[in-house]
Protein backbone atom coordinates (compact mmCIF):
# COMPACT_ATOMS: atom_id res chain seq x y z
CA UNK A 1 0.00 0.00 0.00
CA UNK A 2 1.46 3.53 -0.66
CA UNK A 3 2.89 5.20 2.29
CA UNK A 4 2.96 9.19 2.07
CA UNK A 5 6.37 9.96 2.93
CA UNK A 6 6.45 14.11 2.32
CA UNK A 7 3.54 16.65 3.33
CA UNK A 8 2.96 19.87 2.29
CA UNK A 9 5.16 22.69 2.83
CA UNK A 10 4.34 25.51 4.92
CA UNK A 11 6.23 28.61 6.22
CA UNK A 12 4.28 30.24 8.71
CA UNK A 13 0.53 29.51 9.38
CA UNK A 14 -1.94 30.30 6.98
CA UNK A 15 0.26 30.50 3.99
CA UNK A 16 -2.06 29.54 1.07
CA UNK A 17 0.70 27.43 -0.66
CA UNK A 18 -0.34 24.00 -2.92
CA UNK A 19 0.68 21.11 -1.15
CA UNK A 20 3.25 18.76 -2.44
CA UNK A 21 3.26 15.43 -1.56
CA UNK A 22 5.38 12.15 -2.90
CA UNK A 23 4.11 8.94 -2.82
CA UNK A 24 6.63 6.50 -2.57
CA UNK A 25 6.25 2.28 -2.14
CA UNK A 26 9.04 1.93 -0.03
CA UNK A 27 8.69 -1.90 -0.42
CA UNK A 28 7.98 -2.30 -4.32
CA UNK A 29 9.62 -1.86 -7.93
CA UNK A 30 12.89 -0.20 -7.89
CA UNK A 31 11.42 3.41 -10.00
CA UNK A 32 9.63 4.25 -6.76
CA UNK A 33 13.01 4.02 -4.98
CA UNK A 34 14.68 6.21 -7.40
CA UNK A 35 11.53 8.80 -6.88
CA UNK A 36 12.45 9.00 -3.10
CA UNK A 37 16.02 9.01 -3.47
CA UNK A 38 15.59 11.81 -5.60
CA UNK A 39 12.79 13.91 -3.89
CA UNK A 40 14.20 13.57 -1.00
CA UNK A 41 17.33 15.52 -1.89
CA UNK A 42 15.35 18.27 -2.18
CA UNK A 43 14.75 18.84 1.66
CA UNK A 44 19.02 19.57 1.54
CA UNK A 45 19.28 23.54 2.54
CA UNK A 46 23.27 24.91 2.38
CA UNK A 47 23.97 27.21 4.96
CA UNK A 48 27.19 30.06 4.61
CA UNK A 49 28.26 31.85 7.97
CA UNK A 50 30.45 34.98 7.69
CA UNK A 51 33.12 34.93 10.60
CA UNK A 52 35.41 38.19 11.75
CA UNK A 53 38.43 36.52 12.56
CA UNK A 54 41.30 38.73 13.39
CA UNK A 55 39.55 41.87 11.45
CA UNK A 56 38.95 39.55 7.78
CA UNK A 57 35.86 37.99 7.27
CA UNK A 58 35.66 34.40 6.30
CA UNK A 59 33.23 31.85 5.83
CA UNK A 60 32.51 28.47 7.40
CA UNK A 61 29.62 26.24 5.41
CA UNK A 62 28.02 23.35 6.46
CA UNK A 63 24.13 21.59 5.58
CA UNK A 64 20.90 22.30 7.20
CA UNK A 65 17.68 20.52 6.26
CA UNK A 66 13.75 20.99 6.20
CA UNK A 67 11.48 19.14 8.55
CA UNK A 68 7.56 20.04 9.05
CA UNK A 69 5.78 19.65 12.17
CA UNK A 70 2.42 19.39 12.11
CA UNK A 71 -0.53 21.16 14.17
CA UNK A 72 -4.39 20.66 13.97
CA UNK A 73 -4.82 24.24 13.89
CA UNK A 74 -3.39 24.26 10.42
CA UNK A 75 -5.12 23.61 7.20
CA UNK A 76 -5.27 20.25 6.20
CA UNK A 77 -1.55 18.65 4.96
CA UNK A 78 0.32 21.72 5.89
CA UNK A 79 3.07 21.84 8.44
CA UNK A 80 5.33 24.55 10.25
CA UNK A 81 8.70 24.78 8.75
CA UNK A 82 11.83 24.45 10.34
CA UNK A 83 15.86 24.40 9.43
CA UNK A 84 17.58 21.74 11.66
CA UNK A 85 21.82 21.42 11.75
CA UNK A 86 24.29 21.16 14.38
CA UNK A 87 24.75 23.36 17.33
CA UNK A 88 28.32 23.77 16.63
CA UNK A 89 27.16 25.18 12.90
CA UNK A 90 24.61 27.73 13.93
CA UNK A 91 26.80 28.77 16.59
CA UNK A 92 30.15 28.71 14.46
CA UNK A 93 32.34 26.90 16.53
CA UNK A 94 35.48 26.28 16.06
CA UNK A 95 37.37 23.41 18.57
CA UNK A 96 34.13 24.59 20.78
CA UNK A 97 34.53 28.04 20.77
CA UNK A 98 32.17 30.44 19.35
CA UNK A 99 33.93 32.86 16.33
CA UNK A 100 32.66 36.01 15.71
CA UNK A 101 29.89 35.33 13.61
CA UNK A 102 28.24 38.01 11.73
CA UNK A 103 25.64 37.29 8.97
CA UNK A 104 23.99 34.02 8.38
CA UNK A 105 22.95 32.71 5.27
CA UNK A 106 20.79 29.62 3.51
CA UNK A 107 20.76 28.49 -0.42
CA UNK A 108 18.01 26.77 -1.55
CA UNK A 109 17.04 25.58 -5.23
CA UNK A 110 14.22 27.87 -7.29
CA UNK A 111 11.49 26.48 -9.24
CA UNK A 112 11.93 28.89 -12.15
CA UNK A 113 15.94 29.83 -12.67
CA UNK A 114 16.66 33.54 -12.65
CA UNK A 115 18.92 34.63 -14.67
CA UNK A 116 20.42 31.20 -15.63
CA UNK A 117 20.49 29.76 -11.63
CA UNK A 118 18.19 28.10 -9.71
CA UNK A 119 20.42 28.42 -6.58
CA UNK A 120 19.20 31.64 -4.04
CA UNK A 121 21.36 32.38 -1.30
CA UNK A 122 19.16 34.70 0.95
CA UNK A 123 20.25 35.95 4.79
CA UNK A 124 18.61 34.12 7.91
CA UNK A 125 16.37 36.25 9.48
CA UNK A 126 17.46 35.29 13.60
CA UNK A 127 15.81 37.47 15.91
CA UNK A 128 14.83 37.49 19.65
CA UNK A 129 11.50 36.52 18.05
CA UNK A 130 12.62 33.52 15.81
CA UNK A 131 16.08 32.34 17.62
CA UNK A 132 17.75 29.49 16.96
CA UNK A 133 16.63 26.72 19.67
CA UNK A 134 19.36 24.14 21.13
CA UNK A 135 18.42 21.20 23.45
CA UNK A 136 18.94 21.91 27.25
CA UNK A 137 22.15 19.92 27.48
CA UNK A 138 25.43 21.84 25.75
CA UNK A 139 26.61 18.35 24.71
CA UNK A 140 23.68 17.58 22.05
CA UNK A 141 24.87 18.82 18.67
CA UNK A 142 21.52 20.02 17.75
CA UNK A 143 19.86 23.24 16.52
CA UNK A 144 16.58 24.20 14.62
CA UNK A 145 15.00 27.71 13.76
CA UNK A 146 11.73 28.18 12.72
CA UNK A 147 11.86 29.43 8.34
CA UNK A 148 9.28 31.85 8.06
CA UNK A 149 10.95 32.74 5.17
CA UNK A 150 10.25 29.79 3.07
CA UNK A 151 7.45 30.07 0.14
CA UNK A 152 6.23 27.96 -3.05
CA UNK A 153 8.67 29.78 -5.47
CA UNK A 154 11.04 27.09 -4.18
CA UNK A 155 12.13 23.84 -5.51
CA UNK A 156 12.39 22.30 -2.27
CA UNK A 157 10.01 20.16 0.58
CA UNK A 158 10.08 19.32 4.23
CA UNK A 159 10.75 15.43 5.78
CA UNK A 160 7.81 15.39 8.29
CA UNK A 161 7.63 14.50 12.09
CA UNK A 162 6.22 11.14 11.59
CA UNK A 163 9.01 9.57 9.99
CA UNK A 164 11.31 10.54 12.93
CA UNK A 165 12.49 7.14 13.68
CA UNK A 166 12.88 7.20 18.10
CA UNK A 167 14.73 4.45 19.80
CA UNK A 168 11.49 2.56 20.71
CA UNK A 169 11.14 2.53 16.82
CA UNK A 170 14.20 0.86 15.82
CA UNK A 171 13.75 -1.83 18.51
CA UNK A 172 10.15 -2.34 17.11
CA UNK A 173 10.67 -2.54 13.68
CA UNK A 174 13.89 -4.72 14.29
CA UNK A 175 16.61 -1.99 13.27
CA UNK A 176 20.69 -3.43 13.68
CA UNK A 177 24.13 -2.46 12.68
CA UNK A 178 24.22 -3.87 8.97
CA UNK A 179 20.75 -1.97 8.32
CA UNK A 180 21.32 0.57 5.27
CA UNK A 181 21.58 3.91 5.63
CA UNK A 182 21.34 6.69 2.93
CA UNK A 183 22.71 10.19 3.83
CA UNK A 184 23.09 13.62 1.53
CA UNK A 185 24.85 17.03 2.38
CA UNK A 186 27.17 20.32 0.39
CA UNK A 187 30.63 18.88 -1.05
CA UNK A 188 32.14 21.77 -0.72
CA UNK A 189 35.03 21.10 -3.41
CA UNK A 190 31.70 20.96 -5.72
CA UNK A 191 28.37 22.86 -4.09
CA UNK A 192 26.96 23.05 -7.52
CA UNK A 193 27.04 25.74 -10.27
CA UNK A 194 23.07 26.46 -10.96
CA UNK A 195 21.69 24.86 -8.60
CA UNK A 196 22.22 23.04 -5.18
CA UNK A 197 23.83 19.42 -5.79
CA UNK A 198 23.92 17.57 -2.83
CA UNK A 199 26.34 14.79 -2.87
CA UNK A 200 24.85 11.28 -2.14
CA UNK A 201 26.36 8.39 0.04
CA UNK A 202 25.75 5.32 1.11
CA UNK A 203 26.95 3.01 4.15
CA UNK A 204 25.25 0.99 6.51
CA UNK A 205 24.22 0.86 10.74
CA UNK A 206 27.41 0.89 12.82
CA UNK A 207 26.72 0.64 16.52
CA UNK A 208 23.57 1.23 18.74
CA UNK A 209 25.15 1.96 21.36
CA UNK A 210 23.89 1.15 24.69
CA UNK A 211 25.54 3.96 27.03
CA UNK A 212 25.93 7.60 26.29
CA UNK A 213 29.22 8.04 24.69
CA UNK A 214 32.19 11.01 24.91
CA UNK A 215 31.32 13.95 22.59
CA UNK A 216 33.74 16.45 20.97
CA UNK A 217 33.29 19.59 23.20
CA UNK A 218 32.72 17.49 26.41
CA UNK A 219 30.39 15.26 28.15
CA UNK A 220 28.14 12.52 27.17
CA UNK A 221 25.67 11.99 24.96
CA UNK A 222 23.51 9.53 23.23
CA UNK A 223 24.81 8.54 19.81
CA UNK A 224 24.71 5.97 17.10
CA UNK A 225 27.54 5.38 14.75
CA UNK A 226 27.46 4.88 10.99
CA UNK A 227 29.66 3.54 8.75
CA UNK A 228 29.42 6.35 6.01
CA UNK A 229 32.22 8.55 4.94
CA UNK A 230 31.78 12.00 6.68
CA UNK A 231 33.92 15.17 5.15
CA UNK A 232 33.57 18.75 6.07
CA UNK A 233 30.37 20.45 4.93
CA UNK A 234 28.60 17.55 5.95
CA UNK A 235 28.07 18.68 9.60
CA UNK A 236 24.02 19.10 10.10
CA UNK A 237 23.45 16.59 6.84
CA UNK A 238 20.14 14.13 7.50
CA UNK A 239 21.01 10.23 7.68
CA UNK A 240 18.47 7.57 7.38
CA UNK A 241 17.76 4.20 7.46
CA UNK A 242 17.03 3.36 4.23
CA UNK A 243 15.16 0.29 2.66
CA UNK A 244 16.99 -2.31 0.28
CA UNK A 245 16.33 -2.16 -3.48
CA UNK A 246 14.61 -4.37 -4.95
CA UNK A 247 17.50 -5.55 -7.57
CA UNK A 248 19.70 -6.95 -3.97
CA UNK A 249 21.73 -4.03 -3.25
CA UNK A 250 22.37 -3.33 0.18
CA UNK A 251 24.18 -6.84 1.63
CA UNK A 252 23.27 -8.16 4.52
CA UNK A 253 20.23 -5.90 4.82
CA UNK A 254 18.52 -8.41 2.82
CA UNK A 255 14.62 -7.36 1.71
CA UNK A 256 14.73 -4.71 4.92
CA UNK A 257 11.88 -2.21 4.30
CA UNK A 258 12.49 0.39 7.16
CA UNK A 259 12.34 3.95 6.25
CA UNK A 260 12.66 7.16 8.80
CA UNK A 261 15.72 9.87 10.06
CA UNK A 262 17.98 8.21 11.87
CA UNK A 263 19.73 11.37 13.01
CA UNK A 264 21.74 14.01 12.19
CA UNK A 265 25.46 13.95 11.01
CA UNK A 266 27.39 15.60 13.80
CA UNK A 267 31.29 14.81 12.70
CA UNK A 268 33.39 11.54 12.15
CA UNK A 269 35.64 9.34 14.56
CA UNK A 270 39.39 10.53 13.86
CA UNK A 271 42.15 7.46 13.72
CA UNK A 272 45.22 8.46 15.01
CA UNK A 273 48.96 8.00 14.21
CA UNK A 274 52.11 9.24 15.20
CA UNK A 275 54.52 10.45 12.58
CA UNK A 276 58.78 10.91 13.55
CA UNK A 277 60.68 13.08 10.81
CA UNK A 278 64.31 12.55 11.23
CA UNK A 279 66.24 15.49 8.17
CA UNK A 280 68.91 17.28 10.65
CA UNK A 281 66.65 17.40 13.57
CA UNK A 282 63.43 15.24 14.82
CA UNK A 283 60.54 16.68 14.37
CA UNK A 284 56.93 14.70 15.92
CA UNK A 285 53.59 15.32 15.75
CA UNK A 286 50.30 13.22 15.07
CA UNK A 287 48.42 12.41 12.10
CA UNK A 288 44.38 12.76 12.40
CA UNK A 289 42.97 10.52 9.62
CA UNK A 290 39.14 9.63 9.04
CA UNK A 291 38.07 6.37 10.36
CA UNK A 292 34.86 6.47 8.17
CA UNK A 293 32.89 6.32 11.24
CA UNK A 294 30.02 8.80 11.40
CA UNK A 295 28.48 10.14 14.76
CA UNK A 296 24.89 10.72 14.60
CA UNK A 297 22.63 12.67 16.87
CA UNK A 298 19.23 10.91 16.96
CA UNK A 299 16.42 11.85 15.61
CA UNK A 300 14.84 11.12 19.13
CA UNK A 301 16.47 14.26 20.24
CA UNK A 302 15.23 16.26 17.18
CA UNK A 303 11.68 15.29 17.85
CA UNK A 304 11.87 16.31 21.20
CA UNK A 305 13.20 19.69 20.82
CA UNK A 306 10.43 20.45 18.11
CA UNK A 307 8.10 19.73 20.50
CA UNK A 308 9.79 21.13 23.84
CA UNK A 309 7.63 24.12 25.45
CA UNK A 310 9.48 26.52 24.08
CA UNK A 311 9.03 25.51 20.31
CA UNK A 312 5.29 24.97 21.12
CA UNK A 313 5.23 28.42 22.60
CA UNK A 314 6.74 29.80 19.19
CA UNK A 315 3.85 28.11 17.58
CA UNK A 316 1.29 29.41 19.75
CA UNK A 317 2.87 32.71 19.23
CA UNK A 318 2.79 32.68 15.58
CA UNK A 319 -1.53 31.50 16.29
CA UNK A 320 -1.92 34.73 18.10
CA UNK A 321 -0.72 36.83 15.45
CA UNK A 322 -2.39 35.45 12.62
CA UNK A 323 -5.49 36.16 14.37
CA UNK A 324 -5.22 39.38 15.30
CA UNK A 325 -7.49 41.92 13.05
Amino acid sequence: MDKRVFASILAIAFLRLAPQTLQAQTNQAAPSQELLEARITKTIVFITLDVKVKGKTSQLLGTVFLVGVPDDRLPKDFLFTYLVTNRHVAQALDHCKPLNLTKTYVTMNLKEPVNGSRASKEMLKITPQNPWHFPAKPSTDLAVIRFAQFSNKYDQMVFPLEYFLTSKELAEKGVIPSDNVLTMGLFTHYPGTHGLQPLVREGILAMLPDAPMQTACGGTDNLYLADVHIIPGNSGSPIFIWPTRPDGRGGMSGDRTTFGLLGIVSGYMYEDQDLTLRPSTTWSTTVHGNSGIAIVVPAEELKDLLLSPEAIRERDESFKKTAKP
